[in-house]
């Protein structure tokens, strides 16, 4: 396959990632406002929703996410370079 790809793959899996972390916290807001309320089906429902949203979206977006980066960076060479390491500091900090 050609790096060009790898590049494509790597950008859109990683906004849906940031999509999915995004979305993430405003399940959490929807819960935590019907706990508030005593609403139980809200809240069963924004945490199915929550469930979802990590396992479908945001976990499997990550994980390909970090494997096309790391593709791109092996295949470029990357690793020898100093950015290459603070970029890599800061993924894993995230």
């Amino acid at each position: 396959m050609n790096l060009q790809y790898y590049y494509i793959f790597h950008v859109l899996f990683m906004v849906a990632w940031f999509a999915g972390v995004f979305f993430l916290g405003r399940m959490l807001i929807y819960e935590r406002d019907a706990v508030e309320k005593k609403e139980q089906a809200v809240i069963d429902l924004a945490q199915k929703a929550g469930f979802r949203v990590w396992y479908i979206i945001t976990l499997p977006s990550m994980v390909l996410t970090v494997f096309f980066g790391l593709t791109i960076a092996v295949y470029i060479g990357a690793f020898s370079q100093g950015w290459m390491h603070f970029k890599f500091f800061m993924v894993v900090l995230f």
